[in-house]
């Protein structure tokens, strides 16, 4: 077989010669006849360890907007660009743009079972008064509701926020983290054992530990908006680069 790629992701055959030229660190290749798994060090592909089949692991690599309800006021903006999604409000006042998936990821949830919902945020341009959503969402609405089944994270003009909610109560922390307005790489992890507890790490940082109001919706959506508000007509906008969302296998 041809090996294919997507985004970071290669696959290919034990007998393929493996690229070595245009790779980033920690880029993947599969074995698909050997379910062996190799990841780029920089300099040579290095035979990793882990299984990676030992769990349920989706990647969302943002080559396609396609299974995804997307949209927003005025000239909005939702842009895949290869390896990572552009969002930008219109400049108006009290504008949004947002994308969610068509379809939930199913029986997520098992009590006793972690989740791990990663985002990779590659840029933040932000007025003064504006709002970004980054969650796992059992309620998708817009604007999204604080007390919607959920758990992710809350951008207050560059202030970062944990939050999560069973539908009637939120529970939400300040982070203490005050992201870049600009360019960046920032990674911004959750750990959700149901019923129990939610880990927020920052660049694998541990932040904030909720446990309280936790959801329990078994199946949930992707959703990312951002929206101006009354005291800002500066467009807001966000770059994402892979989701990936993984779980113990019940």
């Amino acid at each position: 077989m041809a090996i294919t790629q997507k985004g970071f992701f290669f696959q290919g055959l034990s007998s393929d010669a493996k690229p070595t030229s245009g790779l980033s660190a920690n880029d993947c290749f599969l074995e698909a006849d050997t379910r062996q798994w190799y990841v780029w060090s920089g300099t040579a592909w290095i035979l990793s360890s882990a299984d990676f089949f030992d769990k349920f692991r989706d990647f969302i690599d943002w080559s396609s907007l396609d299974g995804y309800t997307f949209g927003g006021d005025g000239a909005y903006a939702v842009t895949i660009e290869g390896t990572s999604v552009s969002m930008a409000t219109d400049t108006p006042q009290l504008t949004d743009a947002l994308l969610y998936s068509k379809r939930q990821w199913e029986m997520l949830l098992d009590t006793g079972k972690a989740i791990t919902a990663e985002f990779i945020l590659l840029a933040l341009g932000q007025g003064t008064d504006v709002r970004v959503w980054l969650r796992l969402d059992a309620d998708v609405v817009d604007p999204p509701s604080d007390t919607a089944r959920h758990f992710g994270w809350y951008i207050n003009y560059a202030n970062l926020y944990a939050s999560n909610a069973d539908g009637t109560t939120q529970t939400i922390s300040d982070t203490l983290v005050d992201l870049a307005t600009t360019v960046q790489r920032t990674r911004l992890k959750m750990v959700f054992t149901p019923g129990a507890k939610i880990l927020f790490y920052v660049n694998d940082v541990l932040k904030i530990t909720h446990t309280t109001n936790l959801p329990a919706a078994p199946g949930y959506k992707l959703l990312v908006q951002a929206r101006t508000l009354s005291a800002d007509s500066v467009k807001a906008s966000i770059t994402l680069g892979r989701v990936l969302v993984e779980k113990e296998h019940a």
